[in-house]
């Protein structure tokens, strides 16, 4: 049965879902995907052979005929190679351009030579480029935003330039971010957007300016937030929230306090367990109990720390969805 979700979810409408984190009245919202199954063997299991194992646990999937790989090094890809002739598979493969993070990737010069490696292997077949300029995404300045990520994009479609000049298979080209989707568009070669932080945004992307709006990222309105509980009010310029740094993630910008709507409520971290609204020009208390909506400081791995989300229209609860991802890391 549909049902309200609490005080300030009265106030939301057509949020994507809420998320509670025990024991607290927390909220969280987000979309969940579609689960992937993968090998259950334990890691001494999964590097019998020689094979790494994150090799072994993608051999291991339900392979879907669209999935697609990214490589950015020769032995991976000769290991990839292996995995997929031992299970009789042809993996899609993407070359991995470094567009200057060096967190992955091989450097531009290097991709044309990839690439022809990758196509000579029997089990891996080349679909094109990746060049995920992640580090340019919360750039603040729209101007500076714009220059940087088309100095590092055009530098990508000049290697989708030299595969199809080659003969190599070069179908797709993908990158860009939220924060850039409006600017790499303008590069004719590129032909998928990596976007997602759109469909939930968060304080990080919301702080950048777009190309409307010098300082704020007003494209899309926030549809993951995080409902908080006031849980003490013994002094006056403050009220203590049970939502902290195991609710929150606390890398980017500060979470704010989106209902009740007033600048004068400012959210600040106090510790593991807790956060603080901090009045400024309020003009009532916050009393115990009052439960309070927050705009997330960074949605992809604040959405990690729960299990759960439930989705809201009009302020009532019609859906709950689990993070299928939850604790999928080991």
């Amino acid at each position: 049965m549909d049902k309200p979700l609490g005080k300030a979810s009265r106030r939301t409408f057509g949020r994507i879902g809420t998320l509670v984190p025990f024991p607290c009245w927390n909220s969280l919202r987000v979309i969940s995907s579609d689960t992937l199954k993968f090998s259950k063997q334990p890691p001494s299991e999964a590097l019998k052979g020689g094979l790494p194992v994150s090799v072994l646990q993608l051999s291991g999937l339900s392979i879907d005929p669209g999935l697609m790989v990214v490589v950015d090094h020769l032995a991976n890809a000769k290991k990839l190679n292996e995995a997929a002739k031992r299970h009789a598979l042809t993996l899609n493969v993407l070359v991995d351009l470094d567009p200057g993070m060096g967190r992955t990737g091989v450097p531009f010069q290097d991709g044309l030579a990839m690439g022809q490696f990758i196509d000579s292997l029997p089990s891996l077949r080349l679909r094109g480029v990746q060049c995920y300029a992640g580090h340019v995404q919360h750039i603040s300045s729209f101007d500076e935003r714009c220059r940087a990520s088309l100095g590092w994009m055009e530098q990508g479609a000049e290697v989708v330039r030299q595969f199809r000049q080659t003969g190599l298979p070069c179908h797709i080209f993908t990158g860009t971010g939220t924060g850039t989707y409006e600017i790499d568009c303008k590069i004719p070669e590129l032909t998928d957007l990596q976007v997602g932080s759109y469909t939930l945004m968060d304080a990080e992307y919301l702080n950048i300016g777009s190309s409307q709006n010098p300082s704020h990222f007003d494209k899309f309105p926030p549809a993951l937030t995080l409902l908080t509980t006031v849980i003490s009010g013994n002094h006056s310029g403050f009220v203590t929230v049970d939502a902290g740094l195991k609710a929150l993630y606390h890398h980017g910008e500060t979470p704010y306090v989106l209902y009740p709507s007033d600048p004068g409520l400012q959210y600040e971290w106090w510790g593991d367990e807790y956060g603080r609204i901090v009045f400024q020009n309020w003009a009532r208390r916050l009393e115990i109990g009052e439960v309070l909506e927050l705009v997330v400081s960074h949605c992809d791995p604040t959405v990690n720390l729960f299990d759960v989300l439930y989705c809201t229209r009009n302020g009532i609860v019609t859906d709950t969805w689990p993070i299928d991802m939850r604790g999928k890391c080991q």
